[in-house]
């Protein structure tokens, strides 16, 4: 990875978040040790923070950062110098003659005052202006709300509070970045999954939920383990199983003898979802990603009078054979 390249090797949202940093101006300052060719930057966050650079020419030979950041090879206070090196430094690696701007048009050294809060900017979640930051990160929604006291509760995202939990029951957790995911299904459709971690005492979990465009349920796909299970194999796991799901399809349409188009089983066997539905005393049932009424599921088995019937329920995280 290098300096004209390194955005193709690290994640969009980050990269949008450093790009940011470095536009407004959040670097105070950059030191160059020649000897080592290594570049030393204080850049704005919730506090000040130190990134170091060294470089082969233009190569980023290594990149550290003393924020706590870890769900990811680089932050955005990195990625925020390699954009100031990339505008400021030659072809031939040597620094610019006159102090370096950003693209505002304010030193890379100017002071900034910053809220003690960053700014949540675009998730991978799609974060909406008016949802809440996670008050440990201040990067992410809040997805749960931490009572400490009868007095206090903090409101955190999913990844801090899985770090507080793994601490709390002595584990050490890997590098993990939620968010969106994408896979090719059928056909080349391109699936986006929301995917996200959950640790407790009970085990290690990913959960992927699909978002979609036209405000279907989608696929759920999720899997579970121990405690002490290795977590990238899990999540290897994860991802075989979501592209799994979006291979198969229980449902099939076929032309109706009486015109038009009917739904059916395809194989004599279906899988699906229950989901709570708030308008309803019955849960909502949702099989291939769609939401189907009861009274639609019933009449794709018309077909099926006098047969036998098993119904099995498992948990979303169990393998369906």
């Amino acid at each position: 990875m290098n300096l004209d390249d390194f955005e193709e090797e690290i994640d969009g949202v980050i990269l949008d978040r450093g790009r940011d940093y470095y536009q407004d101006g959040c670097i105070e300052s950059i030191t160059h040790d020649r000897d080592k060719n290594t570049y030393t930057a204080v850049v704005a966050g919730s506090q000040d923070y130190t990134v170091t650079v060294k470089l082969d020419r233009r190569k980023i030979l290594f990149a550290d950062c003393d924020c706590p950041y870890d769900w990811g090879p680089f932050c955005k206070h990195q990625v925020a110098v390699f954009y100031a090196l990339q505008e400021n430094l030659g072809q031939d690696d040597a620094p610019s003659e006159t102090p370096a701007t950003s693209p505002a048009g304010s030193r890379i050294g100017k002071s900034r005052t910053r809220s003690s809060k960053e700014s949540p900017g675009e998730q991978y979640t799609g974060l909406q202006e008016n949802m809440s930051a996670c008050e440990l990160c201040h990067i992410s929604p809040v997805q749960v709300h931490l009572e400490i006291s009868e007095d206090i509760t903090v409101s955190i995202c999913m990844e801090c509070n899985n770090k507080l939990t793994a601490e709390y029951i002595g584990i050490k957790i890997s590098p993990f970045q939620p968010g969106i995911y994408e896979f090719m299904g059928i056909s080349g459709k391109k699936h986006k999954f929301n995917i996200y971690r959950n640790v407790s005492p009970c085990g290690i979990g990913y959960e992927a939920n699909e978002v979609t465009e036209d405000g279907s349920p989608g696929f759920t796909v999720a899997v579970m383990d121990g405690v002490d299970c290795d977590q990238q194999v899990l999540f290897e796991k994860l991802k075989a199983k979501i592209k799994r799901t979006i291979f198969k399809r229980y449902l099939e349409t076929s032309p109706s003898p009486y015109g038009g188009k009917i739904i059916t089983l395809k194989n004599s066997k279906v899988v699906g979802r229950f989901e709570y539905n708030e308008d309803d005393e019955v849960p909502k049932l949702v099989i291939d990603g769609k939401e189907f009424s009861w009274d639609e599921f019933g009449r794709m088995l018309n077909s099926y009078e006098g047969f036998q019937l098993k119904l099995e329920i498992m948990d979303i995280t169990d393998d369906i054979k």
